[in-house]
């Protein structure tokens, strides 16, 4: 645990300017930002501990869920999944570790689209247009991109404190996608530029928070020398924070944080704010405990209800892949070279060079390669006001079948995929397509199952209960397969790995419509980037203040008025970068 320090006692009570919830990809950035000046004391409580040294080598990224690093909740996809699924049951991982899921990512920047954020403003939230949020995302980046790379430099920072860069070398077969994307219509640029983009989309190697070869999470990025550095942030670390606190003023104030460390009981007061940092499902948890949330919902669990708001928890969205196992592809890593890479083998000199250098096949996440796209026609009225509604991430490994059922929680192996000995053979070279829609309809909810703050939240998916998300989800995978039938690609090499259950149904053609469907409804998994469940306009402010209280505001991906297209990293970043700027601004 690292203590609390630095705070001041009043009444035996401690006092500090600002309490933050929550040290994640938001939480981090911005407990970091309010203390650089010296002039206020911040408290940052978080559920996790240090991050382990291990998750800093980015090739083995996924093997770090379900670790004491995640808060590896489980959640319903919803009926239209919960066939394909093993018990019916989704992974809802999260990161629990100072840096949250930062630690646990595959560490792809990506902001989305120019059309989000103006999306944003158009759904009422003020000064979140694209122009509005591009000096934060500059302000934390620092962009060291390899000389063939395709950016538009002015859109990024060089003097921030989140490395971001691409591979030193990419790998042939990402090189291939990205020729095979051309072919089909893309244009190469940055996918984190101005655009706009052409009805093809962009194609480009993937951007990276990743600092000479290691991962570069909001803890490496604000906290790791900030906790020494600045005496006027206090950390504590194994806090389970059970709610807050409010004043009996006709406008409520949020005064204080009760939390738990090690099953003793502690309070802390704020003299300014506190910031919920706790993710789309921790956030309104905590709310919900503290008796922010349905009135209904809350006296079904026994709790005094401040503020009535029904929003609360609600409009979880979510980017669902139906990801495709591409066989036979030269150049990608075989999980023989993958166990080389991370020192399995007799033969460390792989490793070595890396620990020395940085370069080497563990400096990436292996994503290397990223197409994103419009699925929809371009006269479209969702075409105009999306943008981008599909992303394809490309991935230089097929993985092995442990990995498939741990992340993918795809147990069936050899009626999806194959025999797993010849598909998964160790001398293998196979890769990964990553299809996914960016922007669904479909919604879902984070509620209570209990009003024990130890007890996990209830999260429903509903994922492809609008209609409109399935026939999205199959043009998607249609044109995805459409890539791997170009001209470059077949000169390549490499195939479609076909479900031999599905192919026993429709037959092994790409273009079918049932055998599409059937994937989608067999193969899909989250991606892991919840957001939207204390939006803008409905539960908070466009200042991030929580609607119907004072003294209290939400910092992370919760607060997306809609799901942005792409990774929410980056923009969880830029939510901090922002959420510290108000809270400045306020309290000159």
């Amino acid at each position: 645990m690292m203590a609390a320090r630095h705070s001041e006692e009043i009444g035996n009570e401690p006092h500090f300017d600002f309490i933050v919830i929550g040290a994640g990809s938001a939480g981090a950035t911005c407990a970091a930002r309010l203390c650089e000046d010296g002039l206020n004391t911040v408290l940052l409580l978080e559920a996790g501990r240090c991050p382990s040294e291990d998750i800093n080598m980015p090739l083995i990224c996924g093997t770090l869920q379900h670790t004491i690093s995640d808060w590896d909740f489980t959640a319903s996809p919803g009926h239209v999944l919960r066939p394909g699924l093993p018990g019916g049951v989704m992974s809802a991982s999260a990161g629990k570790c100072l840096g949250g899921s930062s630690c646990l990512n595959h560490m792809v920047y990506a902001r989305g689209t120019p059309e989000n954020y103006d999306e944003w403003e158009r759904l009422g939230a003020t000064g979140w247009s694209y122009e509005d949020c591009l000096p934060y995302f500059k302000k934390s980046e620092r962009a060291s991109f390899a000389g063939d790379a395709v950016v538009e430099h002015d859109v990024h920072g060089t003097t921030g404190s989140v490395a971001t860069c691409s591979r030193t070398l990419p790998l042939r077969s990402t090189t291939a996608f990205l020729m095979a994307c051309i072919d089909a219509g893309a244009v190469q640029g940055d996918y984190n530029g101005r655009g706009p983009f052409p009805p093809g989309g962009v194609a480009a190697h993937t951007q990276y928070t990743i600092n000479k070869g290691h991962r570069c999470s909001t803890f490496k990025a604000f906290l790791e020398e900030s906790a020494d550095k600045h005496t006027n942030l206090s950390i504590t670390t194994d806090a389970l924070v059970t709610g807050v606190q409010f004043s009996d003023d006709a406008i409520p104030k949020a005064v204080s944080v009760s939390y738990s460390v090690g099953g003793v009981q502690r309070k802390a007061y704020a003299t300014k704010e506190i910031i919920l940092s706790a993710g789309a499902y921790g956030t309104p948890k905590l709310l919900m405990l503290s008796g922010v949330g349905d009135r209904q919902h809350l006296q079904t669990h026994g709790i005094d209800t401040v503020v009535h708001n029904p929003h609360v928890g609600l409009h979880l969205k979510d980017h669902l892949v139906t990801p495709l196992l591409v066989v036979d592809t030269p150049g990608s890593l075989s999980m023989e070279a993958f166990g080389t890479a991370v020192g399995m083998g007799e033969d460390k000199s792989v490793l070595e060079k890396y620990l020395s250098s940085g370069v080497g096949p563990q400096e990436t996440s292996l994503a290397d390669g990223m197409w994103l796209f419009n699925a929809d026609p371009p006269s479209s009225a969702d075409a105009v006001a999306q943008g981008m509604n599909a992303q394809v991430m490309f991935t230089s490994t097929g993985l092995n079948a442990d990995i498939w059922k741990s992340v993918f929680r795809v147990c069936d192996i050899e009626g999806l995929l194959g025999d797993p000995a010849t598909v998964f053979a160790p001398t293998r070279c196979n890769a990964l397509a990553l299809p996914n829609n960016v922007q669904p309809k479909s919604e879902g909810s984070v509620r209570l199952g209990s009003s024990d703050p130890a007890a996990p939240p209830v999260i429903d998916f509903n994922y492809l209960s609008h209609p409109d998300d399935v026939a999205t989800q199959i043009k998607i995978l249609r044109r995805t397969a459409q890539v791997f039938d170009t001209p470059s690609w077949k000169a390549y090499g490499g195939s479609v790995q076909i479900p031999p259950k599905l192919a026993a149904k429709h037959g092994t053609d790409l273009s079918n419509e049932g055998l599409l469907h059937d994937m989608v409804v067999h193969m899909s998994r989250t991606l892991y980037h919840p957001a939207c469940t204390c939006r803008m306009g409905s539960v908070v402010d466009a200042q991030l203040r929580v609607l119907g209280v004072q003294g209290l505001r939400i910092a992370d991906a919760s607060v997306m008025p809609n799901i942005t297209s792409g990774n929410l990293n980056a923009p969880c970043i830029m939510i901090g970068e922002r959420c510290a700027d108000f809270l400045r601004k306020d309290h000159l």
